[in-house]
């Protein structure tokens, strides 16, 4: 998936400062600094906090290219300022959905050098580094244009794709019945959706209680991290996924955050 939510691309590959190779640049909303979200599950492979606080991202397993290759991936992303957010760092993992960086304009080292956005470079295969081109820009190896590489669904808001054409997917279509494990701790409710109130403990089943952070009757129902739950129903609301499971509902995923994994 695309990692910026509202994709405002300012900058197209092959022109000024990205000639000869696939970057983009991508302002978001405005002027202010959006989160980007990991495109997929995957490690840090590399940071330069020296230069720009490049972030190469690798995958955890082959994943499927909008072109329709499977291989694994490795997204590059730069300028934000430091300190860096979201506890990033060499082999840190970040789940496809988790915020991940900090649009920013540090540049050559310095902080709030250029205008505030995020630089974007996509490669097929595992991080293998990167290389000066011919034109003299450094660039990600193996480096493909963004709309082969990135999907999109109904949770984007594009503001402008600089006449790319993003393959669209369903957003719900990948949540199925069956067993999912949750990333976080997890409230549990009474209906799908945050308006809906959390159940208590004494509310959910005795296989559920043994995975409540608490055992107090009274206490509010939350699942602990890494609670393997069976979802007998998907409801997709607004933008947002839930799961009615055999203790209450949970959500698996909104538009910012994906909160449980199919297992």
């Amino acid at each position: 998936m695309y990692p910026v939510l509202y994709m405002r691309i300012t900058q197209g590959y092959m022109i000024g400062s990205h000639k000869g190779y696939y970057a983009v640049d991508d302002g978001c909303s405005d002027t202010a600094k959006d989160y980007m979200v990991a495109p997929f599950s995957g490690t840090v492979k590399q940071i330069y906090p020296q230069y720009e606080n490049q972030v190469f991202f690798e995958s955890d397993n082959p994943v499927l290219f909008a072109d329709g290759t499977e291989d694994y991936a490795t997204v590059m992303l730069s300028h934000q300022d430091s300190p860096m957010s979201y506890g990033m760092a060499i082999g840190k993992h970040y789940n496809q959905g988790e915020k991940i960086y900090v649009e920013g304009g540090r540049y050559a080292g310095k902080n709030g050098a250029i205008a505030t956005h995020v630089h974007l470079e996509f490669a097929r295969g595992k991080y293998t580094g990167w290389h000066k081109n011919e034109y003299g820009y450094y660039c990600i190896n193996n480096g493909k244009k963004p709309e082969e590489c990135c999907f999109i669904d109904d949770s984007y808001h594009i503001l402008y794709n600089y006449g790319y054409n993003f393959k669209k997917v369903e957003a719900l279509d990948e949540y199925t019945t069956g067993n999912y494990i949750t990333l976080f701790n997890m409230n549990v409710r009474s209906g799908a959706g945050t308006d809906k109130a959390i159940l208590k403990v004494k509310d959910l089943t005795e296989d559920g209680k043994e995975h409540a952070t608490s055992k107090r009757a009274n206490d509010v129902a939350v699942y602990k991290e890494k609670t393997v739950f069976t979802a007998k129903e998907i409801i997709n609301k607004d933008s947002s996924v839930w799961a009615k499971s055999p203790s209450g509902y949970i959500c698996l995923k909104d538009s910012s955050q994906i909160y449980c994994e199919k297992v």
